[in-house]
């Protein structure tokens, strides 16, 4: 049984594969992304990404093989799951809602509270996390050393077995190749044609860069500055108290980090606690009156104002990811 499951995983990598192969070649990075932040693409060869991809779909990664990379990052709604926070193990959950992949080759840190500073390395969270793969270091260094397909792809990949250094270097590997740039935005940026936009996707552009200050924080061409604030989505008493996670700084409780806006369309619900099931609710939130914290002052829009920004928001959706109506 196991040996059909891991054949029918092998194709559908193989065809996802062929997929983000043929994407990147016609979709190289623009210009207008930031270069200096592209996690050394350019040194990741195809041995790299594919082994990493086998992995990504492996549920063998967690502790009783029930959840895999994929099961929170689900490549058919931008490598979220839609859930309000992942489902880790059986009878466990995530701490927060499940982050897209798609372009995070160009972040320089990563996790909501900036756990993890390198891509290469950012897996080992969840796969030791008891709560989300529950694995331990010795069992990941020693999991696949009988496994012939995944050792001859790690010996081709990196001329050594399939240990923990080739399963977190191939994973961050996959994560760098998923780059896409195809939105309405995109097509805006190179041609600079407002021909483009309807007249309300205009508003709310003229909205987002303007009035509504988004731009400072969701800073195009990648829709974050990477940065953490206090929006005030978490109170006095929270169990989740954000980047002090990591800081131990009491000035750094409750900041999160600025999440991209890239096909927000799809990545529902919102917020690192998914507590926003809708855009609406999310532009909602954000921007009633008490949450305003040192951190953040929000805007005032008429309610014209907030639908036309939705309708510029969902011009960040990748031509790639266009949900079906």
């Amino acid at each position: 049984m196991r040996k059909i499951v891991f054949f029918l995983i092998q194709l559908y990598v193989l065809i996802f594969i062929s997929a983000c192969d043929t994407n990147q070649k016609k979709n190289k990075i623009p210009s207008y992304f930031p270069q200096d932040k592209n996690q050394f693409f350019d040194s990741v060869r195809a041995e790299e990404i594919i082994l990493g991809s086998m992995l990504f779909f492996d549920k063998r990664l967690s502790i009783d093989s029930s959840v895999s990379c994929s099961s929170c990052h689900d490549p058919k709604i931008a490598f979220t799951d839609g859930k309000i926070v992942s489902d880790g193990l059986p009878s466990h959950k995530s701490l927060r809602n499940s982050s897209t992949l798609l372009n995070v080759r160009f972040n320089p840190t990563f996790m909501f509270d900036e756990r993890a500073y390198n891509i290469d390395m950012v897996s080992l969270i969840p796969l030791l996390d008891t709560n989300e793969m529950g694995m331990n270091w010795h069992r990941l260094d020693t999991l696949f050393k009988q496994d012939s397909t995944l050792t001859k792809l790690s010996y081709k990949a990196y001329q050594q077995p399939c240990d923990i250094r080739s399963i977190t270097r191939s994973l961050g590997a996959f994560m760098k190749s998923l780059h896409f740039n195809k939105s309405k935005f995109d097509d805006f940026t190179i041609s600079n044609n407002t021909i483009i936009f309807s007249a309300q996707e205009i508003k709310g552009k003229d909205l987002f860069f303007g009035k509504g200050n988004c731009n400072s924080c969701h800073t195009a061409p990648l829709f974050t500055n990477h940065k953490h604030y206090n929006i005030g989505s978490e109170k006095n008493g929270s169990k989740d108290l954000g980047r002090m996670v990591g800081t131990l700084r009491k000035e750094d409780m409750f900041k999160f980090k600025t999440p991209t806006l890239r096909n927000i369309e799809i990545t529902k619900p919102y917020f690192h606690n998914g507590k926003a099931a809708t855009l609406e609710n999310a532009l909602d939130f954000h921007l009633s009156k008490d949450r305003k914290t040192t951190d953040f002052d929000p805007p005032i829009l008429t309610t014209a104002e907030r639908q036309n920004l939705i309708s510029f928001l969902k011009c960040l959706t990748d031509g790639n990811y266009i949900l079906t109506k």
